[in-house]
C-alpha cells in the first residue's frame, strides 16, 4: 500500500509523533515512579528526616515493598519488602546514633561493601540476615533484616535502591 496523499502523509506523521510522546511518558513515568510515604504516615513524623525508600523499577523483579507495612514507630521509619513466596524482608530508618563518629561506627560483620548510598556492614546469624548502613549523607542508620538468607546481590541492590523521599 503506497501512501500518495500529503493528508494521508500528515496524519500518519502526527501519529507516529503521538505515539512516540505516549511512550515517553510511560518509559518516564516507570523509570521517576517509587514509593511514597502513606500520608497517615507522614502525619505522624516528628523528628527524624530524611526517609529513603526504594525505586520500585531498581528493586530485583521477585520484590515490592509492602505498602501497607510503611509505618512510623519511636523516631523509626519502618517497612517491608515481600517476595512472591511471601518472605519478608524488614527495612527500619533511624537518625544516627550519636556514638557513632564520622566514619559509622563500627559493626561485626562477614563482609563489607560499598553501595551508592553509603557502606554497608552485612552479617548472617543462625540462618538470618542483617545489613547494616549509614548513608553517605550521615542522616540515616538503616538496617535490613530477614529471618531467610539473602544474597549479598540482592542487599547491594536493595539499598542503593533507596532514594530521599
Amino acid at each position: 500500500m503506497r501512501i500518495n496523499s500529503p493528508l494521508k502523509k500528515t496524519v500518519l506523521f502526527f501519529i507516529l509523533v503521538l505515539l512516540l510522546i505516549c511512550v515517553g511518558f510511560w518509559a518516564y513515568s516507570k523509570k521517576s515512579s517509587s514509593y511514597s510515604l502513606p500520608e497517615d504516615v507522614k502525619s505522624q513524623i516528628s523528628g527524624f528526616q530524611p526517609y529513603y525508600l526504594p525505586k520500585d523499577y531498581s528493586l530485583p523483579d521477585d520484590l515490592i515493598v509492602d505498602k501497607n507495612s510503611i509505618r512510623y514507630e519511636a523516631d523509626t521509619l519502618l517497612f517491608n519488602l515481600q517476595t512472591p513466596d511471601n518472605k519478608t524482608i524488614n527495612i527500619s530508618e533511624q537518625p544516627v546514633p550519636e556514638e557513632f563518629n564520622s566514619e559509622g561506627g563500627s559493626f561485626i560483620g562477614k563482609e563489607t561493601f560499598d553501595t551508592t548510598n553509603g557502606k554497608v556492614t552485612l552479617s548472617f546469624v543462625d540462618g538470618r540476615t542483617s545489613a547494616f548502613l549509614i548513608t553517605n549523607q550521615q542522616d540515616a542508620f538503616i538496617i535490613l533484616s530477614s529471618s531467610q538468607p539473602i544474597t549479598a546481590d540482592t542487599i547491594r541492590v536493595i539499598l542503593s535502591s533507596l532514594e530521599k523521599v
